[in-house]
């Protein structure tokens, strides 16, 4: 019986596929040769690489409800609607994307609702909320960090990095989503990057004591004890009454043994 129903999502999933792309395929042809990707082309391509991420676990944990018997099916049927969805996505990018007007009210209902959605541990809701907002307003620095954040909860800190990096481009001055990269990037033991990135974020605030702190433990941690020093003295001038730092100093002490 199982493999009748992923026989049939196979059919189905094939027939919409056929059907996007032939509603898609008459405004391609009269088209020039393609341009080179604008920024908001290049923006579009990273959400879509988050849509199917999700897309992907969608069908991965309906595949893991199905009888042993359809699950090779289904599986067949995924890839399947996979590659229809790049394929669609491709043909797509070779006209104008329109864009929506940001609508900063609606965003903010979005983030109140995805905080809510969080707070119920209902996460795929909550990434619906983030990923409507930004499809309303594709700059939308809190959605992002607030995608991030979520990426970081469910464990899937490869997201969370990807989702960040494109930030810091749209951002590459804020010193608060260097700090946020910094912190991914730590908990994926990349600890030279992490510095790195929250090197540019003292640049602009060299007397930030949370930046300050937040570098003299990532260089412990990637057991640079001169860079640590470094920072332990910055620390030490913008914030002496920091708790820490004679912890801070008895662990750089110990790194030269």
């Amino acid at each position: 019986m199982m493999w009748v129903i992923g026989a049939i999502l196979t059919v189905l999933g094939a027939a919409a596929i056929a059907v996007l792309v032939l509603r898609a395929v008459p405004r391609l042809v009269h088209l020039p040769e393609r341009p080179p990707p604008t920024h908001a082309e290049r923006e579009l391509r990273v959400k879509e690489r988050l849509l199917l991420e999700r897309l992907t676990r969608q069908l991965r944990g309906t595949t893991a409800r199905m009888s042993r018997g359809a699950t090779m099916t289904f599986r067949r049927w995924e890839s399947g609607l996979q590659r229809g969805y790049r394929r669609l996505r491709l043909l797509a990018q070779e006209y104008v994307v329109s864009k929506t007007a940001p609508t900063s009210m609606t965003c903010e209902l979005h983030l109140t609702s995805a905080t809510e959605a969080i707070g119920r541990e209902s996460l795929e809701e909550a990434e619906e909320h983030y990923l409507a907002c930004l499809k309303l307003d594709p700059k939308h620095r809190e959605a992002y960090l607030g995608l991030a954040s979520l990426y970081q909860h469910r464990r899937e800190d490869a997201l969370a990095e990807e989702t960040l990096r494109f930030l810091r481009k749209l951002y590459p001055d804020d010193g608060e989503v260097a700090m946020y990269l910094a912190d991914v990037l730590r908990s994926r033991e990349k600890y030279g990057a992490a510095l790195k990135e929250l090197q540019s974020a003292i640049s602009q605030s060299p007397r930030n004591p949370r930046y300050l702190d937040f570098a003299t433990e990532l260089a412990i941690m990637d057991r640079n004890a001169r860079l640590a020093g470094k920072y332990l003295d910055q620390l030490r001038a913008a914030n002496p009454e920091n708790q820490k730092l004679e912890g801070f100093e008895e662990r750089i002490r110990t790194m030269g043994k």
